[in-house]
């Protein structure tokens, strides 16, 4: 929690003073830098200075040590982990951060929280050798022999070792190499994440003191599933809308050439208008007569001063959703779920701002210019 609270107030002076950030003191290298000295410290705590509750009698069994503080480093991490997941942090909202921006450290703690667990489990399968039941860790076998105390012969059922076995392997497909697929299988990528589901109460049940770790995240991301559950509830009313065809220029090969451009304008109103609070946000969208189950993300065209939101979302071709969308559009039938919004604060109180288009774009480009055009700024 030191750990946290110190990450905390650097990412609040960072945001508080812009000079800190860009001279990156107080940016993903200090993170790094203070996340490897917050592992070393647990490490050394867990394997010298805690002695299992005061005495050596664990130590006999020397792979106890190690495999027992693998395990404790991955229900930290996997706590860590679980943070960086909420859209709709209290603690990233304060300090004017938003969910996007520190994606880079959900995946990284990510990748941690695979590498102690596989640690962990590997040095399990040892100490299982060595007993002389290897086929005990295997998953779905319910009935182990497992003897932890050194001065007794009684086996001892621990049936939630098999459980975690069971539990480890799709986990370590689903985070490890899944996401290698995001841009090709999005959607496959996106619900296999829902593992989580499974994997979190089965570690709370493993590791009895794992509560002390994931309570925070597990807080935050309840909260977080059940406002965008909510969000995704409230009524979208679709005024207007459009779509276009015209000659445009395509930059996706080495060479830019013209190809012809379809464009869905998408014109509408719903509760969320009154929570954009900065220009050049993003929702995510579900179209039920697409696709019941995808959410995407698509930014803001409109200023926030704008009576209704726009969409322009460009197709990326007949069979994609977007392509899909403008087929509908065409028919004027679209209805739509929306959570958010989302994204960070832009900061345009300046003397002057230069907007530059990017990969995402120009629809952020025109919300923050048709807000300063209404706020009198331009």
């Amino acid at each position: 929690y030191f750990f946290l609270e110190v990450a905390v107030l650097a990412a609040g002076l960072a945001a508080e003073f812009p000079s800190l950030g860009k001279r990156a003191l107080m940016g993903r290298r200090v993170v790094i830098v203070w996340l490897i000295l917050f592992l070393a410290f647990f490490m050394v705590y867990w394997l010298h200075d805690h002695l299992y509750h005061g005495a050596h009698v664990f130590d006999q069994f020397f792979l106890e040590v190690p495999a027992r503080t693998a395990g404790l480093v991955a229900s930290a991490v996997l706590g860590l982990t679980l943070l960086p997941t909420s859209k709709h942090s209290p603690v990233l909202c304060s300090l004017g951060l938003s969910w996007e921006s520190v994606t880079w450290f959900h995946i990284l703690l990510g990748y941690l929280f695979l590498l102690a667990s596989l640690v962990h489990v590997l040095l399990y399968i040892a100490r299982f050798l060595q007993m002389g039941s290897p086929a005990d860790i295997l998953p779905f076998n319910w009935l182990i022999y497992y003897r932890p105390k050194p001065w007794s012969s009684a086996p001892t059922s621990n049936f939630t070792i098999p459980i975690m076995s069971t539990i480890f392997w799709p986990v370590l497909v689903c985070f490890a190499l899944l996401p290698f697929f995001r841009r090709q299988h999005w959607e496959l990528f996106r619900y296999s994440h829902n593992v989580m589901l499974v994997l979190i109460p089965s570690v709370l049940w493993h590791a009895n003191t794992s509560w002390y770790y994931l309570l925070p995240g597990v807080m935050a991301l309840v909260f977080d599933r059940t406002l965008r559950f909510l969000q995704a509830t409230e009524i979208v009313r679709v005024v207007r809308a459009e779509t276009r065809e015209f000659l445009g220029t395509r930059t996706d090969n080495e060479q830019p050439s013209r190809a012809d451009v379809a464009l869905t304008k998408i014109e509408f109103q719903w509760a969320g208008q009154d929570r954009i609070h900065s220009p050049g946000m993003f929702v995510m969208i579900n179209v039920p007569k697409v696709s019941a189950w995808e959410w995407h993300p698509f930014s803001l065209s409109s200023s926030p001063l704008d009576e209704t939101a726009t969409l322009h979302i460009k197709s990326q071709g007949p069979k994609s959703f977007t392509g899909k969308l403008f087929e509908l559009a065409g028919l004027n039938d679209v209805q739509m779920h929306i959570q958010g919004p989302f994204g960070a604060v832009a900061d345009l109180d300046q003397e002057s701002v230069v907007l530059v288009a990017g990969g995402i774009g120009i629809t952020p480009m025109l919300s923050a210019a048709r807000w300063a055009v209404s706020s009198a700024l331009a």
